[in-house]
């Protein structure tokens, strides 16, 4: 009497993986949960916590995109001179998936963005220059293939300005 086995294996992936590598949708008129896009060990310096204003954007109608990517991006210093001429600035980001309604528009929070960053003193004789603090570069909203980004001053002068509502306009 003959037997035979069967295996059967099973692939679990873990749900911030799948989205970028699957593209799983946002659900419609909400964002999801952020994902950090930076190193995943302890950051050694912080910088000053910068609140991104609740915005309101509404995509052109000429447009079925659905699916909004908010980047949230910070610039820090990896390696300071002489290690590199000028020194090296790495960025990372904090980012938001998010799905509009039908009508095309999408409410996006007020955000706290936390810039923090590397370096590694051991290989670094000139550590002590990293004194330079992280600092939010800027925020990107992305949609199919456009990209608008928008720096602190903007974002200040719209919060100053109490007008929060940004019209993106896809051909």
């Amino acid at each position: 009497m003959r037997t035979s086995t069967v295996f059967i294996f099973f692939i679990i992936v873990p749900s911030c993986i799948a989205q970028d590598v699957l593209q799983i949708p946002a659900k419609r008129g909400s964002c999801d949960s952020p994902i950090v896009n930076a190193p995943k060990e302890k950051p050694l310096i912080y910088g000053k916590l910068v609140t991104v204003p609740a915005l309101a954007l509404q995509i052109s109608k000429n447009s079925d995109e659905t699916q909004v990517r908010v980047l949230y991006v910070w610039r820090w210093l990896s390696e300071s001179w002489p290690v590199e001429e000028a020194g090296a600035a790495s960025f990372s980001s904090e980012e938001l998936k998010c799905g509009t309604d039908k009508d095309g528009t999408l409410k996006i929070p007020e955000y706290v963005v936390k810039p923090r960053g590397w370096f590694n003193k051991n290989t670094n004789p000139f550590y002590w220059l990293q004194g330079i603090k992280p600092r939010f570069d800027h925020l990107e909203i992305r949609v199919g293939g456009a990209s608008w980004i928008y720096k602190p001053k903007e974002l200040e002068k719209m919060r100053k300005d109490k007008n929060t509502s940004i019209k993106l306009e896809i051909d």
